[in-house]
């Protein structure tokens, strides 16, 4: 991907029409509302893509039950970060 290129994501109409519904019900800009959806969504994706990276990554049986889930927990954290 080029490093100009614009990441594009189609939001459901009836999602977009809630979100206009009640950005304009709060005097508030719709836009700003759906960016941030999207940056929720990539962070999410982003991070969902490391832990599987760093699952593929692990030797078979290297992981103990404790060591996976806390590499799920940051996954989850990264997702939540903003």
């Amino acid at each position: 991907m080029r490093k100009d290129a614009v990441f594009r994501m189609r939001v459901p109409k009836r999602t977009l029409a809630a979100i206009k519904r009640v950005a304009a019900a709060r005097g508030e800009d719709a836009s700003e509302w759906g960016r941030s959806i999207i940056e929720i969504e990539v962070r999410r994706d982003l991070a969902a893509i490391q832990l599987r990276e760093q699952l593929q990554a692990a030797k078979p049986g290297s992981l103990t039950e404790d060591e996976a889930m806390s590499l799920v927990n940051q996954a989850k954290r990264a997702a939540r970060a903003g």
